[in-house]
């Protein structure tokens, strides 16, 4: 009589070890994905806390000048911003310029204007001037086109000894900010 074939003792006896093996790799599978989400995952959440620290440390810099800014609130609510008619600005900003070098006792040798502009909120008008005088006197008429209130900046400048001592030659451009007078309804 021939046996049947019944269950194989050996297999049998492998059957929870191979299990064992095959939950194991699964494991460890499991684990090294784990790991590489997290590290991808850490990173991006590294990178949004420098982006915070950056805005934080942005925004702390911006409070320590709290006492710079509200100084120039002061200043700009105590000298507001001159409003000029366009088409004539120029020629009132020149004739301020000459009559204030004139009044200091420099001499206008040579101006132009440069092109009309406009700069943030302001519109601005450009002179260039060529004068002579004492350095004392071109100092102190420099220093008056910069007066606060003036919104005047002096943005090229060259200063040389002239032949007549003790004068000096300055060749100097300067921009005049303002805010355009709007016409009437």
């Amino acid at each position: 009589m021939s046996k049947s074939p019944g269950p194989n003792p050996s297999a049998s006896s492998n059957t929870p070890l191979l299990l064992g093996v095959f939950l194991g790799v699964l494991f460890v599978a499991a684990n090294l994905m784990g790991f590489r989400l997290y590290g991808t995952l850490s990173t991006r959440q590294q990178s949004e806390i420098n982006g915070l620290k950056a805005e934080e440390a942005d925004n702390a810099s911006m409070i320590s000048l709290r006492d710079v800014w509200m100084e120039r609130d002061g200043v700009l609510n105590a000298y507001p911003v001159p409003t000029l008619d366009p088409s004539s600005a120029g020629a009132g900003f020149l004739q301020a310029l000459q009559e204030g070098a004139s009044a200091r006792g420099v001499r206008v040798l040579d101006q132009s204007f440069g092109s009309p502009g406009r700069a943030q909120s302001f519109d601005t008008v450009t002179v260039r001037l060529k004068t002579a005088g004492t350095m004392e006197a071109v100092a102190k008429w420099l220093f008056d086109i910069q007066r606060e209130g003036e919104y005047r900046a002096i943005t090229e400048m060259t200063l040389r000894s002239d032949k007549e001592a003790p004068n000096v030659l300055c060749d100097v451009q300067i921009v005049q900010f303002f805010s355009s007078a709007r016409p009437g309804p």
